[in-house]
């Protein structure tokens, strides 16, 4: 049997992980970071889910990142989480980094 490839389907993606329910409870703000080259879990399906959702979110998109960010990009990883966990504050966009931040 072939691996089932949820990328592009956010409805598979659902199906596969029942996430809009338990993110749909959470309180606090997430930060959601997605390779731009992630074929795992794209952009796409995990802004639908995180739309779908309405839980407060800040996304970001990391250029030259696949689905293993933290071997390809650790040094901006690791400054996003500083900005965000330690800091408590929104990161900023640097030259690989675009960050989206939702109104809810």
């Amino acid at each position: 049997m072939g691996e089932l490839n949820i990328a592009g389907d956010s409805r598979l993606l659902c199906a596969a992980y029942p996430l809009r329910q338990k993110l749909a409870k959470l309180t606090n703000r997430l930060i959601v970071i997605t390779g731009n080259d992630d074929h795992i879990a794209s952009d796409v399906a995990a802004t639908e889910l995180l739309a779908a959702t309405r839980v407060k979110n800040t996304r970001i998109r990391m250029a030259a990142a696949g689905h293993y960010i933290q071997d390809l990009q650790y040094r901006y990883l690791r400054t996003l989480l500083e900005s965000f966990l330690v800091d408590r504050s929104e990161p900023r966009p640097l030259a690989r980094i675009a960050v989206v931040t939702s109104a809810t």
